[in-house]
């Protein structure tokens, strides 16, 4: 190991290099003085207690010290990171090599929103922490969900580059996404929200702080998530793919068979699904249907429009056929 005025080796605890400076009293090939707790030696000329300079510049009371990264003690204390700050963490999922590790990218929330906790997590939970603030913002209308925040969060805050863009940005959704459900709750249809919506972006909603894709799609495919309701009027729905009569299925808003609105729209990967088996019914008013807004699967297949989990054979007026490509 090469110091600034002779070379260490670890492996034996000694330097092989004659000290500089000479203590009579120790060989110069001694490391530390002897007792590596105490003394510190980051230069190889002298060794110096970080301990007993860390005393002597103690006042009266606590003071707490942390190491400087170069040998020493400071009581400079490492800076928190700022809110919506991210990186990326390597996680191994199985045994040995490049194929066992996983990347992912965690975002820091600095706490204090109806009881959260501050620490770092991954992008979904990242957003459920920071939703009742943007409820707050969008007027804290129950219909989405969740309780008021307190504004005072916001005082003093250090955020990181883009978190008040996305602040903004998921606020003004969940504000345009009462409008829309109170409009489907009255009347069964949706309006166009503005090509410039995040919702129909879908993934646009999160791109100033990088929190795009898959990670803000729910496992039932909602974006955040979804709402169980007993259904006012009879909704039009499509479903590619076959059913099941056993257990629930994913049906969409019916917006015909293009293959461009499916995949655009419906976030319909062709790896999952050729388009091919259309089928299209009614789910009667008064079904029990979980709804929301379907969440991007990747940039090239934002999602946007809306899908109903629903057990099929409540599906009535079903009528199928074969789609050639």
């Amino acid at each position: 190991m090469e110091m600034d005025f002779r070379q260490y080796n670890p492996a034996i605890g000694r330097f092989t290099s004659i000290d500089p400076v000479v203590h009579w009293s120790n060989s110069t090939y001694n490391g530390f003085d002897n007792n590596p707790v105490y003394w510190a030696d980051p230069s190889g000329a002298d060794s110096a207690s970080s301990i007993m300079d860390a005393f002597n510049k103690s006042g009266s009371g606590t003071t707490t010290w942390y190491n400087d990264g170069n040998g020493g003690l400071t009581d400079e204390g490492p800076t928190d990171p700022k809110e919506g700050e991210s990186r990326e963490v390597k996680k191994a999922v199985c045994g040995v090599g490049k194929d066992c590790v996983i990347t992912y990218t965690e975002y820091y929330h600095s706490g204090g929103i109806k009881g959260s906790k501050a620490g770092w997590y991954r992008a979904g939970d990242y957003i459920d922490k920071i939703t009742p603030l943007a409820i707050t913002l969008a007027g804290g209308n129950d219909n989405i969900g969740g309780s008021l925040a307190s504004l005072n969060w916001i005082d003093n805050l250090e955020a990181s580059d883009g978190f008040w863009n996305f602040l903004n940005s998921y606020s003004s959704s969940l504000s345009d996404f009462v409008q829309v459900k109170k409009h489907f709750m009255t009347t069964g249809t949706t309006y166009s929200m503005g090509i410039d919506s995040p919702f129909l972006l879908g993934v646009g909603l999160l791109k100033n702080i990088g929190l795009g894709g898959a990670s803000v799609t729910t496992t039932d495919g909602f974006l955040f998530k979804g709402f169980t309701i007993k259904t006012p009027i009879d909704i039009p729905v499509q479903r590619f793919g076959n059913l099941n009569f056993g257990r629930a299925d994913f049906w969409g808003l019916r917006i015909g068979t293009s293959q461009f609105a499916n995949r655009t729209f419906g976030a319909i990967l062709p790896e999952w699904n050729s388009l091919t088996q259309f089928t299209k019914g009614v789910i009667p008013k008064g079904s029990q249907i979980k709804f929301g807004f379907i969440g991007p699967q990747g940039w090239k297949y934002p999602g946007g429009s809306l899908q109903f989990i629903v057990r099929s054979k409540d599906v009535i007026n079903q009528s199928s056929k074969i789609i050639k490509r």
